[in-house]
């Protein structure tokens, strides 16, 4: 702004512009005031930040990682300070720091399987989570996306889950596939003895191979094991 040519009236008017731009503009001013010193936001408190209005994505811009301030601040208080999920990978949220969330916090964040994969999780970070199966469908997992993130028989057991849940709510297409082979494997995994019996249970032939059986004199419920 030109305060014309006066020194004393232009020194007279600057100064009143600038006090109206403070008036006017007190976040903007803060935040400036806040970027000069942002190499130091990581040892400040979050009422700091948020009085100096500084943004999640402004910490993240300064290099600020989720598991550093997470350790420091705890998660809700990330999340009361305006974390959202797209703000929290771009800070390095990993699979490991997935699996510290409670329930009510991955609420809160509306993180469901797809939003999970981002974060490149392990299966073991999933069982981690303590959901039982039909929260895990509900939160969008399925049978061949857990098999694809590493689901055995052997880690199965890490989740809490029953045998008979995992095989009403997934529906896997064969158990053997997932490692269900012999007795002593699944007892050592630690299924229990009715879970075991149920997994190694025989399938039935195909009703065509059953009448073929038949013919050949075998019973009609003849069966075979997987």
């Amino acid at each position: 702004m030109d305060f014309g040519d006066d020194p004393l009236v232009s020194t007279h008017y600057m100064s009143i512009h600038s006090r109206a731009s403070q008036a006017l503009h007190p976040q903007r001013l803060g935040r400036l005031e806040a970027l000069k010193h942002r190499a130091q936001w990581s040892k400040e408190s979050i009422d700091y930040l948020r009085d100096h209005n500084v943004t999640p994505e402004m910490c993240v811009a300064a290099g600020m990682t989720w598991k550093a301030m997470a350790k420091q601040h705890g998660v809700d208080s990330l999340i009361a300070f305006g974390f959202r999920w797209p703000a929290m990978i771009a800070a390095g949220f990993s699979g490991s720091d997935l699996q510290s969330l409670s329930k009510h916090q991955m609420a809160r964040l509306k993180i469901n399987a797809a939003r999970a994969l981002e974060c490149k999780p392990s299966i073991a970070n999933i069982a981690r989570l303590g959901l039982s199966a039909e929260e895990l469908s509900n939160a969008g997992y399925t049978a061949d996306m857990l098999q694809t993130l590493g689901l055995r028989m052997e880690n199965m057991v890490d989740f809490g889950i029953p045998l008979q849940s995992w095989m009403r709510v997934f529906s896997f297409k064969s158990l053997a596939d997932l490692g269900f082979s012999s007795y002593s494997q699944c007892a050592n995994a630690g299924w229990s003895d009715a879970e075991i019996k149920l997994a190694l249970k025989p399938a039935a032939l195909p009703k065509p191979v059953q009448k073929a059986a038949a013919a050949a004199g075998m019973p009609a419920n003849f069966t075979f094991q997987l």
